[in-house]
């Protein structure tokens, strides 16, 4: 199923192996797009990655939900004006540090609701 609203990977990775993941994985369908290391000189936490998806994207960033699994990633995420949700995955320091910058911590995607993306992309184009 295809998510009904804009979608990028911003990864620390190379193009090449963004290329090979999506290859892989049903992802490809499921992103309008990718950014990568490749793409951008300041890497997490400085905010360039996330603002560069939001710019090709079309999007402000404040009209931006990141879901991010590491520390430097939620400091992006922040410095670029986005909303974010840690992703813990059971690590209990990465709770602790999830909460100080995210909106809302989950361990995984399995905890977000049946229906989540889609009432997320309705609140946001109304």
């Amino acid at each position: 199923h295809a998510f009904p609203g804009a979608t990028s990977i911003v990864t620390s990775s190379e193009a090449r192996a963004v290329e090979l993941l999506l290859d892989r994985t049903d992802l490809r369908s499921l992103c309008t797009g990718y950014t990568s290391c490749d793409q951008y000189t300041r890497s997490k936490p400085a905010p360039e990655s996330y603002l560069l998806a939001a710019s090709r994207l079309g999007l402000s960033p404040s009209s931006c939900l990141v879901f991010e699994d590491s520390l430097p990633g939620l400091e992006a995420a922040r410095a670029a004006g986005m909303a974010c949700i840690a992703i813990t995955r059971g690590i209990e320091q990465r709770v602790r540090q999830g909460e100080l910058l995210a909106d809302d911590v989950i361990d995984d995607f399995t905890d977000l609701p049946q229906g989540y993306f889609a009432s997320l992309c309705h609140a946001f184009n109304g």
